[in-house]
This record gives C-alpha cells, sequence and structure tokens, in this order.
C-alpha cells in the first residue's frame, strides 16, 4: 500500500494540510484530527507536499 501526504482545498475554500491519501484515491487521515473532518466529495483541489507521516495503531 502506497500513499502520499497532500494539501486539500473544499470547494468553500477551506483547506486541510497534512492529509494522507492511500492508493491515491482513499482519505486515510487528517493530521491533528480523529476522523477525516471533510466530505472527500467537495475536494477541490489537491497538492502534493511529500511530507513524511508516521500512521497511528
Amino acid at each position: 500500500m502506497g500513499y502520499q501526504v497532500v494539501d486539500v482545498v473544499l470547494n468553500g475554500g477551506a483547506m486541510f494540510k497534512d492529509v494522507a491519501v492511500l492508493d491515491a484515491h482513499i482519505v486515510g487521515e487528517v493530521r491533528g484530527h480523529a476522523t477525516v473532518p471533510f466530505d472527500p466529495t467537495e475536494i477541490a483541489e489537491v497538492t502534493l507536499t511529500h511530507n513524511r507521516w508516521e500512521f497511528r495503531r
């Protein structure tokens, strides 16, 4: 399983930094949030950041 870390902008303009995307299409985690705080269908823009990630166990 591969992952990328991205910044996400939603249709309404809200931005979330450090979003872990698994297998290029699954929003796995958002740094600093216990759950994904947005509906993935509302994503307007994705920017790849190349940041590293340590997944919660």
